[in-house]
């Protein structure tokens, strides 16, 4: 806002100039955004490479002394794995910040695809009921196959005594490390349920809840972030990866206790088609 006095006729005058910076502040608070992804992108490559990057480097400076020894093979396969999963899941969140195209899709399509690319291990997904919803295909892919992963690593019914391993981040990648969680049970009789939340005319919501050990409700504020996780195997981007999704899209995320104790997240404010 400007303000200009001046006199005309005797008489004395303000006239008072509005400049509408809306879209600029719009345009910075997005660059700010990009900028902030971007950072967090250079730091887990920068930081989280550098541990497994470690880890290959050095057992393959030992069997190059030594006698090739399976295991020491098994141990620098699985730093590479884990580095793939990283640099996968950070290319996500950098390059994924628009919706692309809208379409109507459906729930239980979508969810039942997302399922079929997840290692589920014995776990099952059910599909409560379904709705019609307008949505990025590709987008809404990576929140429920994160989602699925995050409960099939981390919602191991048989564990309920380690709250501490029930907050992790899946991966985009490749699938070692759910591998690896359903080889050592972490997926035994769970059961991973997609339905509809209750809206209006105009939105609609969803959910996918698990059975498991659920997430403590001192962690539940951290979990979206870039990088939290309790675990050693997962990237610590999947939900992150979720959340960026859900937000590109308008719509909201929260993580409550499903009522079997499990984890619980719900996603509101989804379009319904015209």
């Amino acid at each position: 806002m400007r303000a200009t006095r001046f006199t005309d006729d005797g008489e004395t005058y303000v006239q008072i100039a509005h400049l509408d910076i809306t879209d600029r502040k719009r345009a910075e608070l997005e660059a700010e955004e990009k900028a902030e992804r971007l950072r967090n992108l250079a730091r887990m490559l920068s930081h989280d490479l550098r541990n497994p990057l470690s880890v290959a480097v050095g057992y393959v400076e030992s069997l190059l002394d030594d006698v090739v020894a399976a295991d020491g093979l098994e141990q620098v396969a699985g730093a590479l794995d884990r580095m793939d999963d990283i640099i996968t899941d950070a290319l996500v969140l950098a390059r994924h910040d628009a919706v692309e195209e809208l379409s109507t899709v459906d729930l239980e399509t979508r969810a039942t695809t997302a399922w079929e690319h997840v290692d589920t291990g014995s776990a099952d997904l059910v599909v409560a009921d379904t709705v019609e919803f307008r949505a990025d295909p590709s987008l809404l892919g990576h929140v429920f196959e994160n989602l699925f992963r995050n409960a099939v690593e981390h919602g191991s019914t048989g564990s309920r005594d380690t709250l501490d391993d029930a907050v992790e981040h899946g991966s985009t990648g490749n699938q070692t490390a759910s591998g690896d969680a359903v080889e050592h049970g972490a997926s035994d009789d769970l059961t991973v349920t997609v339905g509809v939340l209750c809206g209006d005319a105009d939105e609609t919501g969803f959910y996918v809840e698990d059975d498991g050990v659920g997430i403590p409700a001192e962690e539940r504020d951290e979990v979206f972030e870039a990088g939290y996780t309790t675990g050693e195997e997962g990237t610590g981007l999947g939900l992150s990866i979720v959340a960026q999704a859900v937000h590109t899209h308008d719509w909201d995320i929260d993580v409550t206790e499903a009522e079997n104790g499990g984890a619980r997240f719900e996603v509101t404010g989804v379009e319904r088609p015209a």
